[in-house]
């Protein structure tokens, strides 16, 4: 069960009417930072097991690590190529049904990076973000594509999609 506790959360047993509830916030949580980061691994086959000094790894498919980097005090990441999907608590999960056109992003701390977008993205000059409310996808704003990154002031626990930007 390597990486069990970073795939999984205890606390999703339980039952909805005691006090070990999984509450809304946390099911979010949950979500992004365990069930939907394991879908996109699962897409492929767990092909390789590697631990060394650097890092304890497992690649799935072709190009894609879920590890612990031991020079970082076992932070975690997931890559895929040169695109870095997780990054310790931070997501950037390419869509699991239309990669090329949508990207999920969600941090449990809030963060401010530059993201690499992925190879499928490489025409795309601006992205459109998109923040997920109970209501829906609500318009937040229009970001500039650099080099093939994007600069995303992310905030704790507010979950958002990247589309390509209608007009680029």
């Amino acid at each position: 069960q390597l990486f069990s506790g970073l795939i999984a959360n205890a606390g999703r047993s339980g039952n909805l009417y005691q006090t070990s509830n999984v509450f809304a916030n946390a099911v979010i949580d949950d979500f992004y930072t365990y069930t939907y980061l394991n879908a996109f691994l699962q897409r492929q086959s767990a092909m390789e097991y590697i631990d060394n000094a650097q890092m304890t790894a497992v690649r799935w498919g072709s190009d894609i690590y879920a590890k612990l980097d031991k020079t970082q005090g076992n932070k975690f990441m997931v890559t895929q190529g040169n695109v870095v999907v997780a990054d310790g608590n931070d997501r950037f999960i390419p869509d699991l049904k239309d990669p090329s056109q949508k990207i999920h992003v969600y941090s449990l701390g809030g963060s401010s990076k530059d993201w690499m977008l992925p190879a499928s993205w490489s025409g795309v000059t601006k992205i459109d973000r998109y923040e997920l409310t109970e209501s829906g996808m609500s318009y937040v704003d229009r970001i500039d594509v650099t080099d093939g990154k994007v600069r995303l002031v992310t905030p704790a626990r507010v979950p958002y999609i990247l589309v390509p930007a209608v007009t680029q």
